[in-house]
């Protein structure tokens, strides 16, 4: 003491190893000074080293009742949360920051320059990396000191006076709705919305109890650490003072500049020096034994550890953030995980995350569960040539998606509901505009009887993606010419030689230097392509002369898109190309730009007077009309010509690439279901061809070998037909029977199969009138949440039950997203079959034993009559997708429905033909006119009574609108 009592006011005093073993082992203190920076970067004297300021008998104080001695006054903070200030929550720091933490805290000056300090972070950073640790911060602080003649110990002090990263920005006005706390209303007058899911939030500093070290134990965790991360708006440094009840508990004092997970991670990543003072923290347990370094850092290990392998489920949670309401994940969403946690780079790519993301897909289907996300995440670190466990922590660290958005200003006539008039006093117009005179409202009592609408919207997530498409994006204008009348045409896409896709540093382009120029093996799965001119014997005949100059204006083009996207030519006959591609995304590709290619030469005028290469008026056919054919898989045999010396392929899957050719016409791209799963998700890179369903068909020829049974000579196959954007049909338009221009864009007719299987997108109901139905399964979002392997085959079920009697009853399947079915049919009669059918098997269903106590699951139909605004094929799937009011009256007829109930919309839902098609036993139970969200009139709604076999008829409450209006 007489030794500090000797030092100036305000000097920093380093203890000396002896009186830190004295200081560890004095009653209810517990003493954690780093071995490799001075102590006196964590504990400050008073003048007369009696710790006379008020911060330091606070901290004495705490001392006294177990709590460890280890932090300054709120004003500064300890060199560690200084250095996670300026990582921006990452667990190390780049150069960049290095230097602004050097220029805040105002180390430079003429003896520290920028570029010396670039030169240390050069010295100390691991070669081959770009960020330094904790652990090599403090190196580089020990080279400052070294260059500025300054002793370890002021540097440090300078450091921790840094409370973060000064920002430079304009300061906002006030605004008093949200600065005057007294204005609040609702939920926010007592703090807001509680805090929400992973990227829902900011989660509170929160302070935790009886903890037996600085960390939560994982016995006391909820969730995982990220539930401990404070709030980014909180203070530098914010202490939670213990209640009088937990004096002898332990006390968290977290900081915004440190998330818990970054000092956990660091706690085990190698910098064990400040392991004991990290968190800032002292703790006892209730019955005093004192915490010790090893129980520290074994329980930081454990988070640690989940953290950075998904072991507590944090990379789980990642991939849960990202799927968003659904249990699976997208392309795009794989996308942007990618991006929004650093992975994209130069040896990470888009394309080569859209390419993993291909190989990791489930054969015919267009998202990957978690299983799946993690084979996809180590294919990611092979491809940086990483370790898996440094992906894994890049994406645990994540903190959800990332959102951009603007902040709209407050406008009054808006927000200040006192301005409102008419219609909008009473809830706007969902209220019902039609109805608003003083005699309805006296007669139906329709502003006085109407429910509040629920926080939540009923529909599912698939519906209101697709409500929202209708009303944001209107239909495109058709690029075609109506008879004589001058229509404006879109801008034509013109592939070239030079398209964007090869040239080095476009957006989305497919480096072709680090696909492979070899030919595919016979272990790799490829995608074969064949080609061939339709009518070449007839434009041979005509004119011999140019066709010659014809077809080797064909087969320079071929070669050239060939050797772009890497094919590999493995033979021709005449005009008729085989091509073999590495992967369907190049395949598909060079489709695309041998249609547009072939579209955009100058023919000889002659050959253009022949119906099979006469060019059309609206631009879509001039010239030779190619068509193609292409399938995926294994070949059986990969053989080298005896001649030739070319690779030979053989096997089912190259007779079935020839059979898919085989059925087209000419000018028609048409890839078998194997290889357009390939490219789902990532078609904007093609160019955003037209994607049209063709159904399921038989298509024959030699060496064929049906995928499922095994029989041979026949394939039961799903067709999906391509068109490139510049010469696709616009659909959005509805063009009237008689009209000339209904042909406009490349339209064909059914493919040449042996048989048609199930319905395309060309066999959809239409007309003047269809019946639109939607199934909704009830309860099917929680049981994903909580079981969700239970969920999958339960939903499993359903769709193989529901998809049974969609085909007996000759209906179509529009959509369906985790349970939700958008379903179209030609009249109301088939509709009302299929609903009864529907829930009478779902009734008998085997349900695992964990539902069937429930009844299994449970779905509510919704059906309604009526005309649609446009039917065009949708822009992935190809499947028909109807729009116009008659999708979200139906939709809301649905949600309206109970579990096991049929509700119809309209006066008659069912002419006395129609009933004649369902089951005598049915009838139909008028339940009175509703009111429905976004439906501006009274909707009739009419039950159709279903009786289980053995009679029975189950009752349901009032169906869930905004209020009855009339019987």
């Amino acid at each position: 003491q007489q030794q500090q009592q000797q030092q100036p006011v305000g000097k920093v005093v380093r203890m000396s190893l002896k009186e830190e073993e004295q200081e560890a082992k004095s009653p209810g203190r517990m003493a954690v000074p780093s071995p490799s920076l001075p102590s006196s970067c964590f504990v400050r004297r008073g003048s007369n080293g009696d710790d006379s300021s008020a911060a330091t008998a606070a901290t004495e104080e705490a001392a006294a009742t177990g709590a460890v001695e280890g932090i300054g006054s709120s004003s500064e903070t300890s060199v560690l949360r200084t250095f996670q200030a300026f990582c921006g929550g990452r667990p190390d720091m780049d150069g960049r920051s290095l230097a602004k933490l050097c220029k805040d805290s105002g180390l430079i000056d003429r003896r520290l320059s920028l570029t010396d300090v670039d030169i240390i972070f050069a010295r100390v950073v691991t070669k081959g990396l770009r960020r330094i640790d904790f652990q090599q911060f403090e190196a580089a602080l020990a080279l400052i000191g070294d260059k500025k003649k300054l002793p370890i110990e002021d540097v440090c002090t300078q450091v921790q006076r840094a409370n973060g990263p000064v920002l430079h920005s304009t300061t906002p006005h006030a605004v008093r709705f949200h600065d005057d706390r007294s204005t609040y209303t609702g939920t926010h007058v007592y703090g807001g919305p509680a805090a929400g899911a992973k990227s829902k939030g900011h989660v509170p500093t929160m302070s935790f109890n009886h903890l037996p070290g600085h960390l939560v134990p994982p016995e006391t965790q909820e969730g995982d650490c990220r539930s401990r991360t404070p709030s980014p708006m909180a203070p530098a440094s914010e202490e939670r003072t213990p209640a009088p009840s937990q004096a002898a508990g332990a006390t968290v004092t977290t900081s915004a500049c440190a998330s818990s997970k970054s000092a956990n991670c660091l706690a085990v990543g190698g910098f064990g020096s400040l392991t004991g003072s990290v968190a800032s923290v002292a703790a006892t347990t209730p019955g005093g034994r004192r915490g010790s370094m090893n129980s520290s850092v074994t329980t930081a290990s454990y988070y640690c550890n989940g953290t950075s392998g998904g072991g507590s489920g944090t990379v789980e949670d990642t991939f849960r953030a990202y799927c968003g309401t659904r249990l699976d994940m997208g392309g795009k969403d794989f996308a942007k995980l990618c991006k929004d946690c650093g992975l994209l780079d130069g040896g990470l790519t888009s394309t080569d995350a859209d390419i993993i993301y291909a190989k990791v897909v489930s054969r015919g289907q267009r998202r990957i569960d978690f299983q799946q996300f993690e084979e996809a995440l180590k294919l990611l670190a092979d491809k940086k040539g990483v370790s898996a466990a440094v992906v894994h922590r890049a994406v645990a660290a994540s903190d959800g998606p990332v959102l951009k958005c603007t902040k709209t200003d407050a406008v009054r006539f808006y927000d200040d509901k006192s301005q409102y008039t008419g219609v909008h006093l009473h809830g706007g117009p969902d209220t019902g505009s039609k109805i608003a005179s003083v005699h309805d409202r006296d007669s139906h009592g329709w502003f006085t009887s109407l429910r509040a609408d629920a926080k939540d919207d009923p529909l599912p997530d698939m519906v209101m993606r697709h409500l929202g498409e209708r009303s944001s994006s209107p239909p495109k204008s058709s690029s075609v010419k109506r008879g004589t009348d001058p229509v404006p045409e879109a801008p034509r896409r013109r592939f070239s030689r030079t398209d964007s896709r090869t040239e080095p540093g476009a957006a989305g382009a497919v480096d072709v230097k680090k696909l492979s120029r070899n030919p595919p093996m016979g272990t790799d799965e490829v995608t074969m392509i064949f080609t061939d001119v339709q009518g070449s014997t007839s434009l041979w005949e005509t004119s011999p002369e140019d066709m010659e100059q014809a077809l080797q204006m064909h087969d320079i083009t071929i070669r050239q898109v060939c050797a772009r996207y890497n094919g590999y030519e493995v033979t021709t006959e005449g005009d008729a190309f085989q091509i073999c591609f590495h992967n369907a995304l190049d395949a598909i590709g060079f489709c695309l730009d041998v249609q547009t290619e072939l579209l955009n030469l100058d023919w000889p005028e002659r050959l253009l007077q022949h119906p099979d290469a006469a060019a059309s008026p609206d631009g879509a056919w001039n010239g030779l009309r190619v068509r193609m054919g292409m399938h995926s898989g294994k070949p059986a045999s990969v053989t080298k010509h005896e001649m030739t010396g070319r690779w030979r392929y053989a096997g089912p899957t190259i007779a079935l690439a020839k059979a898919v050719e085989g059925v087209c016409h000419g000018g028609q791209i048409v890839a078998s279901h194997a290889s357009f799963t390939q490219v789902d998700g990532v078609l904007t890179q093609l160019g955003s061809p037209q994607v049209i369903d063709l159904g399921e068909h038989i298509v024959e020829g030699k060496g064929v070998v049906d995928p499922a049974s095994g029989d041979e000579g026949t394939a039961q196959i799903r067709l999906v037909q391509l068109v490139p954007e510049a010469v696709a049909h616009s659909y959005s338009v509805s063009y009237s029977e008689s009209s000339p221009s209904k042909g406009m864009g490349r339209v064909f007719p059914p493919v040449l199969s042996e048989r048609q299987v199930s319905p395309g997108f060309e066999d959809s109901p239409a007309g003047e009138s269809i019946t639109l139905c939607f199934v909704f399964t009830k309860g099917v979002a929680e049981l994903a949440a909580n079981l969700p392997n239970l969920a999958s085959i339960a939903l499993g079920m359903l769709r193989r039950t529901l998809r049974g009697e969609l085909q007996d009853a000759t209906g179509y399947e529009c959509q369906e997203d985790d349970g939700a079915f958008m379903l179209a049919f030609h009249n109301m009669g088939d509709c009302a079959d299929f609903a009864v059918n529907l829930q009478r098997s779902l009734r008998q269903m085997p349900w695992p034993a964990e539902l069937r106590l429930k009844g299994g699951l449970r779905v509510s139909v919704g059906a309604l009559s009526g005309g649609y605004t446009s039917r065009r094929p949708h822009t992935t799937t190809g499947r028909a997708d109807y729009f116009g009011t008659i999708v979200n009256r139906t939709a809301r007829i649905a949600a309206a429905a109970h579990g096991g109930q049929v509700l119809l919309g309209g006066e008659n839902p069912l002419t006395l033909e129609e009933r004649s098609q369902i089951d005598p036993r049915c009838h139909l139970s008028r339940l009175g006119g509703f009111a429905l969200k976004g439906i501006d009139f009274p909707m009739v709604l009419t039950e159709l009574v279903v009786p289980d076999e053995d009679g029975r008829i189950e009752t349901f409450p009032e169906p869930r609108t905004k209020g009855r209006l009339s019987d």
